[in-house]
Formats: C-alpha cells, sequence, structure tokens
C-alpha cells in the first residue's frame, strides 16, 4: 500500500494505484509515519498529532485519536522510538511526547546545544527541524536534520544532543537510518549525499556521480539491504527555464562504489526537485519504493529501482509513505 499526504486528507493505493480508501477527508496533512506498534501517525493541519488504529483502518473516522498538538508553531516532520515521539519543527526545535500521548514538551536540551547560534538559511529566515531518523532497539539514536545546519544527535534519549562532526555539507535536506546498521548515517545534502559509518563523526562524499547534478533532497536505502538506496538530485533548489529543476533518481547496489540512473519507466528528468518526504521505501517489503514528483504523478517499483510505473496521479500532494 502506498499513502499521500494531501492538502484534503490521506489518500490510499494499491501497487497498481487503485484507490483503496480517503481518510481524514477535508484535513490538511503534510507528513505520515508509523509508531513503534506500527499504527498510521499523521501531521494534521499543521501542528496536531494524529494516530489511527492500524494502517488497514485508517478510513474509519472513529479510528483516529489526536495524541497531542503543539502551541504556536508549526510541525514537519516526526519519528518514534521506545515508546516516545520526537516532533520536529520550525524554528529549529524539538518536542518530545509518549506514544500513548500527552501534553508535548519542548525540550531544551535541543535548544542548549552549542552550535545553535551558526543555524540559519540562505534567505535570512529561521532554521528547521526539515527531517528525523532513529535508531531503534538496544541503543537508540535520534538525528535530526537542521536546514540550515547540519545534523545533530543524542544517544540518551533527547537527554543531550552533539553536533554531527567531518566534512559534512551543512545544508542538510534529508537524515536517513538503516536499521541493520546502527552506527550508518545517511545524509542528502545541496553538494551530494555523504554516508557515515560511524554515528555522524566523520563522512564520505558521493558527489562526481551525479554531476552536474549536485543538490539533492533526499535519500532512501532500501530497507532490506543497507548498501542499497536512492539519491534524488537535481540542478539546484528552484525550477528554471523550460526545464525546471531537471531532477532524477539514481541508485546504488553497493554502497555507492557504483552508481546508476533509475529512470527506466520516467520522464527524462522532472521539471520540480523530488522532495524530502516525497520518496518513501517499504518497511515490509525489500525493493519496494514509491515517489511523487511534486507535480502531480505517483510513481512505483518493486524491483529496487531498476524499472518504474506511473500509478496514479494526484495532486498537492507533502509526502508519500510505503508500507
Amino acid at each position: 500500500m502506498i499513502l499521500t499526504a494531501t492538502e484534503k486528507g490521506i489518500v490510499g493505493f494499491s501497487d497498481s494505484g487503485n484507490e483503496l480508501y480517503r481518510a481524514l477527508p477535508g484535513t490538511s496533512v503534510s507528513f505520515l509515519s508509523v509508531d513503534c506498534d506500527g499504527r498510521l501517525l499523521a501531521i494534521a493541519d499543521g501542528n496536531r498529532i494524529m494516530r489511527a488504529a492500524s494502517v488497514d483502518s485508517a478510513d474509519i473516522e472513529a479510528n483516529w485519536t489526536e495524541l497531542g498538538s503543539l502551541h504556536d508553531t508549526e510541525a514537519n516532520c516526526l519519528a518514534a522510538v521506545s515508546g516516545m515521539l520526537f516532533i520536529g519543527a520550525a524554528d529549529a526545535r524539538l518536542w518530545a511526547m509518549p506514544c500513548s500521548g500527552g501534553e508535548p514538551e519542548r525540550l531544551s536540551s535541543f535548544e542548549e546545544i552549542e552550535t545553535r547560534d551558526s543555524w540559519n538559511t540562505p534567505w535570512g529566515g529561521p532554521p528547521d527541524v526539515r527531517s528525523i531518523a532513529v535508531i531503534t532497539g538496544g541503543s537508540p539514536a535520534i538525528y535530526a536534520d537542521i536546514h540550515v545546519g547540519g545534523i545533530v544527535r543524542s544517544f540518551d534519549m533527547g537527554e543531550t544532543w552533539s553536533q554531527a562532526q567531518g566534512s559534512l555539507h551543512r545544508d542538510v535536506h534529508r537524515v536517513s537510518t538503516h536499521p541493520d546498521m546502527p552506527d550508518r548515517v545517511y545524509a542528502a545534502t545541496a553538494r551530494g549525499c555523504f554516508v557515515s559509518e560511524d554515528t555522524g563523526e566523520s563522512w564520505e562524499q558521493f558527489l562526481a556521480p551525479f554531476e552536474p547534478r549536485r543538490y539533492q533532497r533526499c535519500v532512501m536505502p532500501d530497507q532490506e539491504d543497507p548498501n542499497s538506496f536512492l539519491c534524488t538530485v537535481s540542478l539546484g533548489p528552484h525550477p528554471e527555464g523550460e526545464t525546471g529543476c531537471e531532477a532524477m533518481i539514481f541508485r546504488t547496489s553497493d554502497r555507492g562504489a557504483t552508481w546508476a540512473r533509475a529512470h527506466e519507466g520516467l520522464p527524462e528528468h522532472f521539471y520540480q526537485n523530488i522532495n524530502t518526504h516525497m520518496l518513501s521505501a517499504s518497511v515490509q517489503r525489500p525493493g519496494v519504493f514509491a515517489f511523487h514528483d511534486d507535480q502531480e504523478s505517483l510513481y512505483f517499483t518493486d524491483d529496487g529501482a531498476r524499472s518504474w510505473k506511473k500509478i496514479a496521479t494526484i495532486p498537492r500532494v507533502a509526502a508519500v509513505m510505503v508500507i
């Protein structure tokens, strides 16, 4: 199943593109995830954290519960780890609440990070927490992508935080992790893809394979194989001329030793960037990905992005999640 977050609720599709259901009709949904028990989570109306009893029954209104809401700010993303939800918000704030619900708490520890004063944006506005990735299990880890300010991480459930080190480009658009490689971190940046094998202490950059498309918005590993991952690349942040950003998808199956364009079944390139939360990998099925082109087309692959198929037309999508 592929779920899309839209301005008018959640729309679920089968792998072949048949519409399965609509949930939270009339509600602006900007982000989708699952909690520690596999229940569907959604950010609704900018600041409300919603949970459905199950993914399959999300079309039944009575199965939704509002877990909590942020005050006077906008939620961008969230992730569940060890019974807690961590919510990334505007102004580079981080909030936390139990997965069972309650009043979200703004984490003062996140605001005490030494490098915080260096976070900014190219246009002069306040920075954001743009994405969050976690490692669950015996030694949980939380990674928050600061746009713009690199990646910060916590290994004690948010009690303390430190800035990722090394050569990582500070303009990060997506951070990702893989459950089979708890020390590995992936980052999509304005200057290529970066991979760390030591929780962000040092990084390897991948840039030359994508030239002149240095700019990236998302990196997404196959949940079956941490050495297989996709990157969305383009010429820059904003469309220019008739061809726009000329966005593409590249894939590697050997941790970046070799790369190939993942373009069979796709247009030559896309006018808009394939944005931070528009590309998703199934957490249950190897080789299964889906993405939205930030205009109106939803694409699906079940062979590790060797080939794609357009399965649906749906405008105004903010995020995609594959089950």
